[in-house]
């Protein structure tokens, strides 16, 4: 638990979410933008419950350390991570997405 002093690392991700997808869970890490397929359609949150389910894993977090801050009802989607650091986060996201290809 962190205490007063402590500083938590926040990280931010950019994401453009591609809903209904043959190819669900496939990152492409592009220009700094997460490009994430989702198998959910996107009707009433699914899809947006989806990514956050899909970077909780890929990054090993918790689902509570994933929150979108803007974009709920767009493709384009701005993700707070809590407990991560900026680099590390795009270090693995880089690293997933090198899988994926």
């Amino acid at each position: 638990m962190a205490r007063s002093g402590d500083s938590v690392p926040v990280s931010i991700l950019s994401v453009r979410v591609v809903p209904r997808s043959s190819r669900p869970g496939v990152v492409i890490w592009e220009n700094g933008t997460a490009r994430v397929h989702l198998s959910a359609p996107p009707v009433e949150g699914k899809a947006n419950r989806e990514l956050i389910s899909l970077v909780s894993k890929v990054l090993g977090i918790p689902r509570s350390s994933v929150e979108i801050r803007s974009g709920t009802r767009g493709r384009d989607k701005t993700v707070r991570i809590t407990g991560l650091a900026q680099d590390i986060l795009e270090a693995k996201l880089a690293q997933f997405a090198a899988k994926e290809v």
